[in-house]
C-alpha cells in the first residue's frame, strides 16, 4: 500500500464524519508523512497500521469529544431540570392537551411559511409575466410613437432584471434554510447514533473485564500440571532412595 491510496482508503472510512473533521484528520496525517519523508514511507504505513484501523480511532475520538460537550453538567442545568419536574408533576392534567396544541401550532407555523414562500414565487412570477407584457407592448408601439414604444420596453425589461434578481435570491434563501434544517435533523440523529455506539462500548468493556476476573479454566489447568509433575518426581526420587538402604 503507498500514501496515497492509504489517505483515499482513510477518507472513504471518514465518510460519515462531518466535511470538517474529515479534512483534519486528512492534513494531519498528510503532514505526518510529510515530515517523515518519502524514504520512510512504508515504515510510516507500517507503524500506522490499516486505514480503517486509524478510522476507528479517529471516530471514537470524535464520539467522545461530542459527548462530553453534550453532556457536561452545569448547576444552572441541574437547577433548571428540577424545575421542569415540578412543573411537569404539577402541570400533569393538562399535559396532553398543551402537547396537542404545541404540535397543532408547530405545524400551523410550517404551512404559513411555506405558504409565504409559495406566494413570493407566485408574485414574482406575475411581475415577469407583466414585464414580459410591457415589452410585447413596446414593440407593438414602435410604429405609433418610438418613444412610448421605448419606455415600455425599457421598463419592462427593468422590471424583468429585477423580479429575475429576486427570484434568485429568494431560492438561494429558500435552499439555506432547507439545508439548515437537514443539517441540524443529520447532527441530532448522528449524536443518537454516537450515544447508543458508546452505550454499547462501554457494555463489552464490562463483560471483557467480568471474563478477566473470572479467570481462564485452561490455564489453571497448565498451572497445575507442572506441580503434578514436580510431585510425581520427588515420589520417584524417594522410592528410589529407600531401595538403596535395603540393599
Amino acid at each position: 500500500m503507498k500514501r496515497r491510496e492509504f489517505i483515499e482508503k482513510l477518507r472513504s472510512e471518514l465518510s460519515r464524519l462531518p466535511q470538517e473533521e474529515i479534512e483534519a484528520a486528512v492534513e494531519y496525517y498528510e503532514e505526518y508523512f510529510d515530515d517523515a519523508g518519502r524514504e520512510n514511507e512504508k515504515e510510516v504505513l507500517q507503524q500506522l497500521g490499516s486505514p480503517k484501523k486509524v478510522a476507528a480511532q479517529i471516530k471514537s475520538e470524535y464520539a467522545m469529544k461530542l459527548f462530553d460537550e453534550e453532556e457536561k453538567p452545569t448547576v444552572k442545568k441541574g437547577i433548571s431540570a428540577v424545575w421542569y419536574v415540578i412543573l411537569g408533576i404539577c402541570s400533569a392534567p393538562v399535559s396532553i392537551p398543551l402537547a396537542i396544541a404545541l404540535g397543532v401550532l408547530a405545524i400551523a407555523i410550517l404551512i404559513t411559511l411555506a405558504a409565504c414562500v409559495i406566494a413570493l414565487f407566485a408574485g414574482i412570477a406575475g411581475c415577469v409575466l407583466g414585464a414580459i407584457a410591457f415589452i410585447i407592448i413596446g414593440f407593438m408601439a414602435i410604429p405609433v410613437s418610438v418613444s412610448t414604444a421605448m419606455i415600455f420596453i425599457g421598463a419592462g425589461a427593468g422590471a424583468l432584471g429585477f423580479m429575475a434578481a429576486m427570484g434568485v435570491l429568494l431560492f438561494l434563501g429558500v435552499r439555506a434554510g432547507v439545508n439548515a434544517l437537514v443539517k441540524a435533523a443529520r447532527k441530532r440523529n448522528e449524536r443518537k447514533r454516537i450515544r447508543k455506539m458508546l452505550d454499547k462500548s462501554e457494555q463489552k468493556k464490562w463483560r471483557y473485564s467480568d471474563e478477566d476476573t473470572a479467570g481462564d479454566p485452561d490455564e489453571d489447568q497448565e498451572a497445575a500440571e507442572p506441580a503434578d509433575t514436580d510431585k510425581g518426581s520427588a515420589d520417584q526420587e524417594a522410592a528410589e532412595k529407600e531401595e538403596e538402604k535395603d540393599e
